[in-house]
C-alpha cells in the first residue's frame, strides 16, 4: 500500500498539490490516504481531488487525524472508505472568496463561489446520500463535527479507538480554530500564488470561456477586482 500524507495547509508554501498528484500518478496499488490539514486553496484542493477521483490502480482509503477543515474535507471525499479518530474534527462551508470590486464585479464573484460550492456539495452529497439541499444548509452553517459525529452524519465510515485519543471536544475545537486562523494567514502571505483565471476554468461552461462578453471574469476584471491579489480560499 502506498502512503500519501496531507499533512498542514494545501498550498505550495506548505503541502504542494502538484507534488500530492504525482504521488498518486506514481503509484501502483492501494493508496492510505492520511489527512490533518486546515484546508487551504481551493483550485490545489481541487487537482488532488481529482487525481484520487479518477486513481485506477487500485482502492483508496482515508485516515483522518487532528483535523480536515475546508478544502481538506473535500479532498477526503474522493476515498472509497474513510476512517476518522475519536476526537478527529470535520467541517464543512461554502466556498470563501473576499473580494474587492463595486456591485457588478461582485455579482459576478459571487455566481463563481456558488458555483464553486454546488460542486463541493456534490461530494458531500455523494458520499452520504444526504439529499443536496440539507448538504448545502450545512455547508451555509459552516458546519462541525466531532468524532463518531463524522460517522453518524456519513462522512466517514468507522472510527478508530485509540489510547492516545483523550483530548475532549471544547480542546479539539480549540485547536481547530488555531490551525484555521493559521492557514487563512498563510493564504493571505502567499497571496499571489495562485491565478483567479485558473478558478474561473473549473466552474464556467466551455461554451462561454470563448466569448468575452460572458466569461465571468475577464482579463479585464480579474484585475479590476483584485480579489485579495488574486486568491480564492475555501
Amino acid at each position: 500500500m502506498t502512503e500519501i500524507k496531507i499533512v498542514g495547509e494545501v498550498g505550495g508554501w506548505e503541502i504542494d498539490p502538484a507534488d500530492i498528484v504525482a504521488q498518486v500518478n506514481s503509484a501502483n496499488d492501494d493508496i492510505e490516504l492520511f489527512i490533518d490539514s486546515p484546508g487551504g486553496v481551493v483550485v490545489g484542493g481541487y487537482s488532488i481531488y481529482n487525481a484520487l477521483k479518477s486513481y485506477q490502480n487500485g482502492k483508496v482509503y482515508a485516515k483522518i487525524d487532528a483535523v480536515a477543515a475546508s478544502i481538506a474535507s473535500y479532498i477526503a471525499m474522493a476515498a472509497e472508505e474513510i476512517e476518522v479518530r475519536e476526537n478527529s474534527i470535520f467541517m464543512i462551508h461554502n466556498a470563501w472568496l473576499p473580494a474587492i470590486g463595486d456591485h457588478r464585479e461582485l455579482r459576478k464573484v459571487a455566481d463563481i463561489g456558488e458555483a464553486l460550492t454546488n460542486i463541493i456539495a456534490l461530494a458531500y452529497n455523494s458520499k452520504t446520500g444526504k439529499d443536496i439541499k440539507v448538504i448545502q444548509k450545512l455547508m451555509d452553517e459552516e458546519s462541525y463535527f466531532f468524532g463518531k459525529e463524522i460517522v453518524d452524519m456519513g462522512f466517514a465510515n468507522r472510527v478508530s479507538t485509540s489510547k492516545d485519543d483523550s483530548i475532549d471536544k471544547a480542546a479539539a475545537y480549540a485547536l481547530m480554530s488555531e490551525k484555521l486562523k493559521s492557514c487563512n494567514n498563510s493564504i493571505y502571505k502567499h497571496a499571489n500564488d495562485v491565478d483567479l483565471s485558473a478558478v474561473a476554468k473549473l466552474v464556467l461552461p466551455k461554451k462561454e470561456s470563448k466569448d468575452e462578453k460572458k466569461v465571468a471574469l475577464s482579463a479585464k476584471s480579474l484585475r479590476d477586482i483584485q480579489i485579495f491579489e488574486r486568491e480564492v480560499l475555501v
